[in-house]
């Protein structure tokens, strides 16, 4: 299970808009997809099903409102801060196996088999 999480620690009166797709390397068709857009109070995450060994390519891009008036920034509702910023990664992320524990304790066991068998020889 791989999770992606937006947590910028802004008040309820900033609205963030995320858009995230991912799809397999080389494959027109989206494995999974999250539009989102709501104020910062509200944690953002997306989970999905097991991609181990396959490359991705991620596309994201993230849009801030505010209202909120600080120092010499001021923002107006709708005014978009930072919009369409986008970041791609092509054939460049590889989702790895992690072993179970169960996997370990079968290699632990295994290796300890062999160093009995060792020792009575």
């Amino acid at each position: 299970m791989a999770d992606v999480l937006l947590d910028r620690g802004l008040s309820a009166d900033h609205v963030i808009g995320l858009d995230l797709e991912i799809r397999q390397a080389g494959q027109p068709d989206t494995v999974r997809s999250l539009s989102w857009s709501g104020d910062a109070s509200t944690p953002v995450g997306l989970s999905f099903a097991s991609v181990v060994g396959q490359v991705l390519d991620l596309t994201l891009s993230l849009h801030l409102h505010s209202t909120q008036t600080g120092g010499s920034l001021a923002y107006a509702t709708g005014e978009q801060w930072l919009t369409g910023a986008a970041a791609q990664f092509d054939g460049q992320l590889t989702v790895s196996a992690v072993p179970e524990p169960e996997s370990y304790a079968m290699l632990l066991a295994g290796l300890g088999l062999v160093g009995l068998i060792a020792r009575r020889r």
